[in-house]
């Protein structure tokens, strides 16, 4: 069954605009649904941004536990596998080779990956990430750790999430600011060049100047209608496919104030950083719209 509508253009509105990109974007499906068969909205179908050899290139920098695997599935449903890197860590204290020419031919490289590794992996790239709330990431990845990770003798972490309380746990890892180490050097406090003082401002530099997505897992649809428009993803499905979901966990109001206080005590940094994302893309879907508002008369 095939819509029609009608159009009543009130003059001096901004019909005649209207009716032009009407015209280019029917234009434009027409030419992709025959050139694929009519599977046009089918979840693997290809789209512009994937064959256009002139599409810039992203890194995506995937913090842990903040739904990033599941836009890694998203993102290889919608654009095709062949185009998105499987998903690797370059996350732990080792040495690590990495050639960039391993991963040229994808349009996303996506990952467990610092910062510091995004011009050695893809050069000329721009970045790609997702954050979420501080203490909701800490309790996710702790109640992670401890009911759906297999005992693990040699992984510290681990065996102290499952052999410790959440309080226990918190005391023993200390300072964490996950988020932030992530974007603004790296991960394994070794390999870090970033001066601590420094962190903060490195990270809250790198979201403003380098990347040209910034989730919020808090707003997770509306995080995926933005990623979905910059990679002109012509299929957007209507139920995310979420991914590495943690079991039996508990919500932070099921947490004593004491614990939540010494989350945000040793996410400091995490808990600014998080802030300045919010803050920067409201003002980002601001200045867009100043923008899309200029070009009517």
């Amino acid at each position: 069954m095939t819509g029609r509508c009608s159009f009543n253009n009130i003059s001096k509105t901004g019909g005649i605009i209207l009716r032009r990109f009407v015209e280019d974007s029917l234009d434009r499906a027409a030419r992709l649904f025959h050139r694929h068969k009519g599977r046009l909205f089918h979840p693997a179908a290809p789209t512009l941004a994937a064959h256009d050899p002139t599409a810039r290139r992203y890194i995506f920098n995937h913090i842990p536990k903040t739904g990033g695997l599941s836009l890694h599935r998203l993102l290889s449903r919608s654009l095709g596998s062949a185009h998105i890197s499987p998903h690797f860590a370059l996350d732990e204290d080792l040495d690590y080779a990495v050639n960039a020419a391993d991963y040229e031919k994808y349009l996303v490289i996506f990952g467990h990956i610092g910062v510091v590794w995004n011009d050695v992996i893809g050069p000329d790239r721009r970045w790609m990430t997702m954050l979420r709330d501080p203490v909701d990431r800490v309790l996710s990845e702790y109640y992670f750790w401890r009911n759906a990770v297999p005992p693990s003798p040699n992984l510290q972490h681990i065996q102290a999430a499952k052999t410790l309380s959440l309080r226990e746990f918190v005391s023993w890892r200390g300072t964490d600011n996950t988020q932030t180490w992530f974007l603004a050097d790296d991960f394994p406090a070794p390999r870090r060049k970033v001066p601590p003082d420094a962190a903060l401002d490195t990270a809250q530099r790198n979201l403003a100047e380098r990347f040209d997505f910034i989730g919020i897992f808090e707003e997770f649809d509306e995080s995926v209608r933005r990623l979905s428009s910059l990679l002109g993803l012509l299929y957007r499905p209507r139920r995310v496919p979420f991914e590495n979901r943690t079991p039996r966990r508990k919500s932070a109001g099921e947490i004593d104030p004491e614990t939540i206080a010494a989350i945000r005590e040793q996410n400091s940094l995490d808990c600014a950083l998080y802030e300045y994302a919010v803050a920067l893309n409201r003002t980002r879907a601001e200045e867009a719209q100043s923008r899309q508002s200029a070009v009517l008369p």
